[in-house]
């Protein structure tokens, strides 16, 4: 019988490989780049595939049966190859109505508003048409019973991105402003690459808590990964699993004033974690052969920044690493965005006065830092995931981030 697991369609990002390598270490699993999607694709060596975009209404044409879900979506994103044919199934569906049953059950939420109109948003509906919500659609081009975005209701409890919009290398104005969503309860984003989206970025501004479709993707992989291997697999932890794929496939962004041990708990933690540490102060010192002081005070800040932001824009796409970012890094917002895209920013403070030196020029007394301090605390405290404190000085470095790890990501799954 088969022995292979594919993924044909578009993998963003970072794919179902990890997820699925983690659920069956005994099943190869491949990338498939198809330039057409055929059913010639399987052969006996092949036990299933998963199926993303654009081939998902395809695959529903190609099987030989299908799942409820797949029949009343129109829609296959799991394919498996059996012994009479070939079979869909919609797993999207199926980790849809968890995601939200719970959410919504849990706190109380009765309505929920769908942004886009296409086969994913056909594919939520279905999942929320028995969970007593209140479902409105809403798109640039509204069909029958749907909305267009200048009808958004403020009543709407939830908000589920059911368009690309966000996807890496997919970038557009999100159709909604953060003035719109200041009464939603909560925003759910099918996007999972990258890590933070433009709608994050809405939600961060609008001070709604937001999801991306990481947790969706992982419960989904595990439905597929039972449909195609027959085993129960209910020894899987899926919140401890995506705390591994998280640290896999993002980036610790250390932020915050001169002095407050970026450099020092950021090496600490990329060595218990496994992961690469990058110092941008020293990749600045590495690219030009200056280090930040030299250029600001040969240079003047101004031609610094702009090293620095070069800098930065070439870590864009980098994951799993630890980022120690210099003082001024937020200052630019572009810089911000593409620390936070594929990263979760770690905002570190400390509550004793540092010993001041002439190697961060423009904090080297007690007022200065005090200045940077007043001018640049708003910027860290409204990017921060999370906020160390006196981390530097930490007696166990570890326990101390470990603890609020688990409490971000306790409120980051779904």
């Amino acid at each position: 019988m088969a022995k292979h697991i594919g993924l044909v369609g578009r993998p963003i990002g970072h794919s179902l490989s990890p997820m699925i390598h983690e659920f069956m270490h005994a099943v190869n699993y491949e990338l498939y780049d198809v330039p057409t999607f055929e059913k010639t694709i399987f052969s006996t060596d092949i036990l299933g595939l998963n199926v993303t975009a654009p081939y998902k209404s395809k695959a529903f044409k190609m099987v030989d049966d299908a799942d409820e879900w797949a029949q009343k979506s129109g829609s296959v994103n799991t394919i498996v190859n059996h012994t009479n044919g070939l079979k869909g199934y919609n797993t999207d569906i199926l980790a849809l109505r968890e995601i939200v049953r719970q959410r919504c059950l849990t706190d109380g939420y009765q309505s929920v508003g769908i942004v886009g109109n296409g086969a994913t948003a056909n594919s939520i509906k279905i999942a929320l048409q028995d969970l007593n919500l209140l479902v409105k659609t809403y798109a640039r081009h509204p069909q029958k019973d749907e909305f267009a975005f200048a009808a958004w209701d403020n009543s709407v409890d939830v908000l589920i991105n059911a368009t690309p919009l966000g996807m890496t290398h997919i970038s557009s104005i999100f159709p909604l402003d953060a003035s719109q969503l200041k009464r939603v309860k909560w925003i759910f984003d099918t996007v999972y690459a990258p890590f933070h989206t433009l709608l994050s970025r809405l939600a961060k501004k609008a001070n709604v808590p937001y999801t991306n479709g990481l947790s969706m993707l992982l419960h989904q992989a595990l439905h597929s990964a039972r449909l195609m291997t027959g085993q129960a697999l209910l020894d899987v932890d899926l919140k401890s699993l995506y705390e591994t794929v998280v640290l896999k496939t993002v980036n610790l962004v250390l932020i915050g004033l001169p002095y407050s041990g970026k450099s020092t708990v950021g090496q600490a933690l990329a060595k218990q974690l496994g992961m690469t540490f990058i110092d941008t102060d020293k990749e600045i010192h590495t690219t030009t052969g200056k280090h930040p002081a030299e250029w600001i005070n040969e240079y003047g800040e101004a031609r610094f920044r702009d090293v620095e932001s070069t800098i930065i824009q070439s870590l864009k796409d980098v994951t799993h690493s630890v980022i120690a970012t210099g003082g001024g890094a937020l200052l630019n917002e572009t810089n911000a965005v593409n620390l936070h895209q594929n990263g979760i920013m770690i905002y570190l403070t400390r509550q004793d006065t540092p010993s001041f030196t002439d190697t961060r020029p423009l904090a080297t007394t007690l007022n200065e830092y005090l200045t940077l301090k007043k001018k640049r605390d708003p910027l860290y405290i409204y990017w921060a995931d999370i906020e160390l404190t006196d981390a530097i000085n930490a007696p166990n470095i570890m326990a101390l981030w470990k603890e609020k790890w688990h409490a971000y990501l306790n409120h980051q799954w779904t």
